[in-house]
């Protein structure tokens, strides 16, 4: 029997403070009871019963039922937690992404008389993550420890879209031009010229990244520069921030070595 599944403890990698409600269907009596946050997750109006296991799909995104039910089916037939994603279709025709936690209820004969389940509202988080889903590649470049090595010149998208990151000694910034326009602003970018050092790592997204993904990649500087590899620094940046979702930007990671 799994633990109980709890509100007060997300799953791993969802930040507190995502809205959650909670939601219990009983199988021998077909009730459900709904707490009034998970209806305002759903977009519908407490004071309406709530939706039974059977009617739950009716809120299901299309795509997302086949997944929904094979989840709730390997829940009450093989006891198995419910652990997993999937969006639902509000009234209002908004969708939202959801993640499920749940667990049967046994009775005395060892089969399932109710099902558990948290349910929180990701779709925050998992549009913040969409912008670094799609990593593209990663490159090491050597470099010779000669004097008057030539500086590299890195320009950014005349659209005021892609910026790149650059990271030294553990310290990542946005590698702007004197003349650039603040963060955010929707303005044409000049070129940055810089020399690059060994060490140096430096991050060419191929789309605009959100100001939150910006921060998280800024923030993990000191890990990035104890990578040995721009591979290895690719798979930090694909366990930290969701690499592989469904997403249309990419990032090229580039790592000097000496």
């Amino acid at each position: 029997m799994p633990p109980p599944v709890s509100a007060d403890s997300p799953p791993a990698g969802h930040p507190e403070g995502v809205p959650s409600g909670r939601a219990e269907w009983g199988l021998l009596t077909d009730e459900a009871d709904w707490s009034v946050e998970l209806y305002r997750i759903l977009g519908l109006d407490p004071s309406v019963p709530a939706l039974s296991l059977d009617e739950l799909p009716v809120l299901v995104h299309e795509e997302d039922r086949p997944r929904l039910t094979a989840m709730v089916t390997g829940c009450l037939v093989d006891a198995r937690p419910i652990d997993g994603e999937f969006r639902v279709r509000r009234p209002d025709d908004s969708v939202r992404t959801v993640h499920m936690r749940g667990e049967p209820v046994l009775g005395t004969d060892g089969g399932a008389v109710s099902m558990r389940a948290v349910i929180r509202d990701v779709s925050e988080l998992r549009s913040h993550r969409g912008s670094l889903s799609a990593v593209a590649s990663a490159l090491d470049l050597a470099t010779q420890h000669t004097p008057g090595a030539p500086p590299v010149t890195v320009a950014a998208a005349r659209s005021g879209w892609a910026v790149p990151l650059l990271f030294r000694d553990g310290t990542g910034r946005r590698l702007t031009a004197p003349d650039d326009p603040p963060p955010g602003a929707n303005c044409p970018y000049g070129q940055a010229e810089l020399t690059l050092r060994p060490g140096d790592l430096l991050l060419l997204p191929t789309e605009r990244l959100s100001e939150p993904d910006v921060t998280r990649l800024l923030g993990l500087g000191p890990r990035l520069s104890t990578a040995g590899t721009a591979r290895e620094c690719l798979r930090m940046l694909a366990g930290e921030l969701g690499a592989g979702q469904d997403g249309d930007a990419g990032v090229l990671v580039v790592r000097v070595s000496g």
